[in-house]
């Protein structure tokens, strides 16, 4: 199990999280024999660099992050990592769904880190985070959506 010190830290397991899903994009851009699922990796793979630079954006001292976390939801990396693989022939559907679910888990994690917190600055930092995965989990749902209907 994971447990954080201080929100900074939370901060650094979320960043090092949103490049395992990057990392994941690459892997599966070079890997995958359907143009079309490597079309939406790649496009995947170009959001989530703009995820990651935000998120890196983030300065700690302008959020207190640096204070000691009181209550710290326990997390496990394994359950956050999506337990099946991207196959050279997986569909763009069976792509979306699986980063889908990845994402989900985020955006619940970065909720219990807001649930947890009393102290304003963090906390709006946080519920901020859960907008911005929501954003992101609007957008996978459209372009599953879409899918879906060719």
């Amino acid at each position: 199990m994971l447990s954080f010190k201080n929100l900074f830290e939370v901060l650094k397991k979320s960043i090092e999280w949103e490049e395992n899903l990057y990392g994941l994009y690459e892997v599966a851009e070079i890997g995958l024999k359907n143009e079309e699922s490597k079309s939406v990796v790649s496009m995947l793979l170009e959001k989530q660099k703009v995820k990651i630079d935000i998120l890196k954006g983030i300065d700690p001292d302008n959020f207190g992050l640096n204070k000691w976390m009181r209550y710290a939801p326990d997390y496990k990396d394994d359950e956050l990592i999506p337990k099946k693989e991207i196959k050279s022939d997986s569909t763009p559907n069976e792509i979306l769904k699986l980063i889908f679910e990845y994402e989900d888990k985020i955006k619940n994690f970065y909720s219990s880190v807001s649930d947890t917190l009393n102290t304003e600055k963090p906390k709006e930092l946080f519920e901020s985070l859960v907008t911005f995965k929501e954003a992101q989990i609007n957008s996978l749902k459209s372009i599953i959506k879409d899918y879906e209907n060719i």
